[in-house]
């Protein structure tokens, strides 16, 4: 048996866990496909509350460094949220070229959680979840599309 000296001394491979951004990077493609395909497996069973199925988001989500709030649900038969996620935690202080952000001034969200429920006909609640960015925000089903205007006509604004 070698002494562990003698062990590296012989250059063998030693497996290590990287928590480096590189491996789990948001910002790459196929890093956001690989969180969407998981995020489907998990929410494709039927879950008792959509509690549930925020926990179960919360999970997969924590493997990739991403943190969710603790939420409440405005309706308890569907709804939907949208929530801007910052990989790592959202950052604020002095970076190394002087500039002193503040908490009170978030950085803006690159891409966001998409999460939907609604109660089925059994009393359980199908979860649907994703992330995208602001542009796959604007193709995804909506429960405020039927308060949306017809093609070409303006809200007024509001006072």
């Amino acid at each position: 048996m070698l002494k562990f000296l003698e062990f590296v001394a012989e250059g063998c491979h030693v497996p290590v866990v990287s928590i480096d951004r590189v491996e789990v990077d948001i910002e790459k493609e196929a890093t956001r496909n690989e969180i969407n395909k998981n995020l489907a497996a998990v929410t494709s069973q039927d879950f008792v509350n959509p509690y549930a199925g925020w926990v179960k988001v919360a999970k997969i989500l924590s493997t990739y460094h991403i943190t969710l709030p603790r939420i409440t649900f405005k309706d308890a038969d569907e709804g939907e949220e949208i929530l801007a996620v910052h990989q790592f935690g959202y950052k604020w202080g002095a970076d190394g070229h002087g500039p002193v952000g503040s908490p009170n001034d978030p950085e803006p969200a690159k891409y966001y959680l998409y999460f939907s429920y609604t109660s089925g006909e059994e009393g359980f609640y199908e979860i649907a979840a994703t992330i995208t960015d602001a542009e796959g925000l604007e193709n995804l089903p909506s429960d405020d599309a039927d308060k949306l205007p017809p093609e070409g006509q303006v809200i007024p604004p509001q006072h």
